[in-house]
């Protein structure tokens, strides 16, 4: 006989079954406490097979907590906030075919930014005495500019180096202006 002997070796892969354990939560969010006009970000880490998630928020509107649409992921961002989002609260559930389980609590917290202080300079002349009720204020205060003319002088009028403040009493010694949102010389 001619030809060659061929031998053959199969080789089987077995899986053995694991079985779906109850979902665990090993670490999550429990406060957030961020400025108004950022996100905030909650996450949970849990351990188990297949895990299903569904983040769920109490707006503190009598509903309790509602399914949030969309937030089916281990972590959860919100869009940006503002004050009135202050004291919700936020949850998971996390979920497989065994059952489920849900995170604590997480609270947040939404605090608005600290003001933003302004500059105020008034250039003084040697023939008498200028100031500003405040060096620095916010946006919107009211600023009053007194001038006091020294001995011999008369008062002219104020003027606006920077700012683009408009006095409408600019010929009066004590005026007063709106502050913008920039620094002011007068």
């Amino acid at each position: 006989k001619y030809g060659r002997q061929i031998t053959a070796r199969i080789h089987y892969t077995t899986y053995e079954e694991i079985p779906e354990k109850m979902p665990v939560i090993v670490q999550c969010t429990m406060r957030r406490m961020i400025m108004e006009g950022q996100t905030a970000t909650f996450v949970v880490v849990a351990k188990g097979n297949h895990l299903n998630y569904q983040w769920m928020v109490n707006r503190n509107d009598g509903k309790g907590y509602v399914v949030i649409p969309q937030a089916a992921q281990s972590s959860y961002t919100t869009e940006a906030v503002t004050v009135n989002c202050n004291g919700y609260k936020y949850k998971c559930v996390v979920s497989n075919s065994v059952g489920s389980v849900q995170t604590a609590e997480a609270l947040l917290e939404v605090v608005k930014p600290l003001p933003k202080y302004y500059g105020i300079h008034v250039s003084e002349e040697k023939s008498g005495v200028a100031f500003a009720s405040k060096l620095q204020a916010n946006e919107g205060e009211t600023i009053t500019l007194t001038a006091e003319p020294g001995t011999g002088y008369t008062f002219l009028e104020w003027q606006v180096l920077s700012g683009g403040i408009v006095l409408s009493g600019a010929k009066n010694p004590v005026t007063a202006f709106v502050m913008p949102a920039s620094d002011v010389s007068v």
